[in-house]
């Protein structure tokens, strides 16, 4: 049986990448200032580039031409920069996820995670609310 924290977190680390568990993020509770994985540039960045691209286009294109700018740049705002936004923060849970037991902690104190368990409906743990040790220990390594 699976023991302690490196050990456990060996087998996640494992079961991630056999895909036997699948990691799920929820990007509105990730992307909070609170949040160990939260990034001011994800939001800061397109943003400033955005404004910047159209104020160029208003200067340099004229008025009707900085004015369409403007609304392309709120559609992609609006679609676009939350889902680049929910990509990103994905791709640093799963970093912080992979890299130690502690930061796992960190991030699973705070939400937003989930682990689920591929091919058997309903089987998930939900941080902060679930012990992702139990789930480890009860799905790898026979039972607890």
């Amino acid at each position: 049986m699976v023991d302690t924290d490196e050990a456990l977190h060996a087998a996640l680390c494992a079961a991630l990448d056999a895909r036997r568990i699948e990691l799920v993020t929820d990007p509105v509770v990730l992307a909070h200032a609170r949040s160990p994985l939260f990034s001011e540039w994800d939001n800061l960045v397109p943003l400033l580039g955005l404004m910047l691209v159209s104020l160029g286009v208003l200067l340099f294109g004229g008025l009707a031409w900085g004015i369409a700018a403007m609304a392309g740049s709120v559609l992609i705002l609006l679609f676009g920069l939350r889902h680049w936004a929910g990509l990103r923060i994905r791709s640093r849970a799963e970093a912080a996820v992979r890299a130690a037991p502690h930061l796992l902690d960190e991030v699973w104190r705070h939400g937003g995670l989930a682990l689920v368990l591929r091919g058997i409906r309903g089987e998930s743990c939900l941080a902060p609310g679930s012990d992702w040790r139990r789930f480890v220990r009860h799905h790898l390594s026979g039972g607890e």
